[in-house]
């Protein structure tokens, strides 16, 4: 199995793709943003976690 920042990164690059490509985006764009989405949601959720 895939580790899962890399899983939630592909997830959300897949999302992102077309909209990012429209507006004149590239690849490398598309995988940044893709990136810096899955950082936050691995912050929120390890953030979430400490304050249950």
């Amino acid at each position: 199995m895939s580790h899962p920042a890399v899983t939630s990164t592909d997830v959300i690059r897949h999302a992102i793709a077309d909209q990012i490509r429209r507006i004149g985006g590239n690849e490398e764009d598309i995988d940044d943003i893709a990136f810096a989405a899955s950082y936050a949601v691995m912050c929120w959720g390890l953030s979430a976690a400490q304050t249950i």
